[in-house]
């Protein structure tokens, strides 16, 4: 068994992440910086009911427990990105690969101008 004085108790643990418990209050940590300083935010027991469901990963944890949401489904982020880069940074479509997969082969015909290469995509 795994305790520090501070946060309690060691009740899970792995892939950066640590999840204490003291007092029946939770607390997950997650290193951060380019010194690993670790991180320290309380852990609503709801929250962590889902994750031990499966339903959100460690990621997504330590992202409600910042900003007190679960992050959107990876579909609708891509759609984001998808339409952020279509209508406020058209610039940055063609020649980069990274923004290109958020499209189809179809849409970058469309997008990209007369000889530009299409790099990846979504199809």
């Amino acid at each position: 068994m795994i305790e520090d004085k501070r946060y309690g108790i060691l009740i899970e643990g792995g892939h950066g992440f640590a999840i204490f418990e003291k007092d029946g209050a939770l607390t997950i940590s997650w290193p951060t910086g380019i010194a690993d300083i670790p991180v320290y935010r309380p852990l609503n027991h709801e929250d962590y009911q889902e994750y031990k469901k499966g339903t959100y990963t460690l990621n997504d944890l330590s992202f409600k427990a910042v900003h007190g949401v679960w992050p959107l489904p990876q579909s609708e982020q891509d759609e984001y990105w998808k339409e952020k880069y279509k209508n406020e940074f058209p610039e940055m479509i063609p020649d980069n690969a990274a923004v290109q997969k958020y499209f189809t082969k179809a849409e970058l015909k469309e997008l990209l101008p007369e000889g530009a290469k299409i790099l990846a995509s979504k199809d």
